[in-house]
């Protein structure tokens, strides 16, 4: 064989060895990149098993949160980002894949949380237009009417409790429902007192049981109820207010300091207030549209740790928890509360305050009676 032949079986030679070798070594690339697919599968469920933890953590406690974790094939980070009714949650897994390279998966979501359906009924302290844990006094002219229209009138009593003594010095007193207490009881009852609907024919006032109200909880009440806004200090209502509450998602606002109502003010749409010290009335404080058109009920509750104060031709509507004394304002006009009120502490009536009873909501007690947290998811992408 010539040297030219040689050269050229050499150089065929070593053609083919490169041609097989490039072939093999694409074979080897493409079952890597198959084989890395396979391990993007694999982190794809790591990051969604993370994902799908953390939906149910969210449902269980609607709180920020960071774990981890491994599904048994990859592990994942995950982080919850909860700001009042909004969370967005991440999961990050990784794998090492083929090629000794990290693949990385991402699943993320946000989510807007809902409360469950309020419950059917509030708590027992709160089914009395006028409730005191400590002892009541009536003086002067005090009138309980009941603020509801057409045949309902007729079975609804604005009833009164205490937990201790009732004293009525005055003779104006008219109480269009039962007084109860768990004290002793003295001036004119049976004057005073005259339920609406009384099927049982039941005396008009009478001695019963001790009825449990609870203490001023703040921070139970700001975790069930996760405020929309805080004020750090006391806080001065004036004008009007809608903060965009509904029956089944009220507006909480956490009031650390004092409230005061100094010029009248208009809150539209269900609220719920939480004030860490007293409430003083000094002018009206209305509801506008609640957007609810079911049976009558109070659309605002205020919730205060310390006292409460009427006073002057004002009107309020709310149903009210004091945890401490209630006051009305000797000398300075006619108070008018449409709702119902709450005391930890002594109710004193003075002047001629008029008490209109309208019936609690149970869409504002869950300060109490915590919701179910649902939680509905908003957006969606994986990567």
């Amino acid at each position: 064989m010539g040297k030219l032949a040689l050269i050229a079986l050499a150089v065929f030679t070593a053609a083919g060895a490169y041609i097989s070798l490039a072939r093999h070594g694409g074979i080897m690339d493409g079952s890597e990149r198959v084989a890395d697919k396979q391990y993007e599968v694999l982190a794809r469920n790591a990051a969604l098993a993370g994902f799908s933890r953390a939906r149910q953590a969210l449902a269980d406690d609607y709180a920020s949160a960071y774990f981890s974790g491994n599904d048994g094939t990859a592990d994942y980070d995950v982080t919850a980002d909860v700001t009042v009714h909004r969370a967005v949650v991440q999961s990050v897994a990784t794998i090492t894949g083929a090629r000794d390279t990290e693949i990385e998966y991402t699943v993320r979501g946000d989510f807007n949380r809902i409360y469950g359906a309020p419950p059917a009924a509030v708590p027992g302290f709160m089914d009395f237009a006028l409730i005191s844990d400590q002892d009541m006094v009536l003086r002067g002219d005090v009138s309980g009417i009941i603020d509801v229209e057409g045949d309902e009138a007729s079975e609804l009593n604005a009833n009164l409790h205490t937990n201790g003594s009732l004293d009525v010095t005055g003779n104006s007193a008219r109480i269009q429902g039962f007084g109860t207490y768990a004290g002793a009881a003295s001036g004119n009852l049976d004057d005073t007192f005259e339920p609406n609907y009384n099927p049982a024919e039941l005396p008009s006032a009478y001695q019963s049981d001790v009825v449990d109200i609870p203490e001023a909880d703040f921070e139970t009440w700001t975790d069930n109820a996760t405020p929309d806004r805080t004020t750090a200090g006391s806080l001065t209502l004036g004008g009007e207010y809608s903060e965009g509450g509904t029956r089944d998602m009220p507006f909480v606002w956490h009031v650390q300091g004092d409230l005061t109502v100094a010029t009248d003010a208009v809150v539209n749409g269900y609220t719920m207030f939480i004030v860490e010290g007293d409430v003083y009335f000094d002018a009206d404080l209305t509801v506008g549209d609640s957007g609810h058109d079911g049976p009558l009920e109070s659309s605002l509750g205020i919730y205060s740790g310390g006292g409460m104060e009427l006073g002057g031709n004002i009107i309020i509507d709310a149903q009210l928890f004091a945890g401490g004394d209630v006051s009305f304002k000797q000398g300075s006009g006619t108070p008018t509360l449409r709702g119902s009120l709450t005391s930890k502490g002594v109710i004193d009536f003075r002047g001629t305050p008029d008490i209109y009873f309208r019936p609690p909501s149970p869409a504002l007690i869950f300060n109490w009676i915590p919701r179910d947290n649902l939680v509905s998811m908003g957006s969606y992408y994986e990567r």
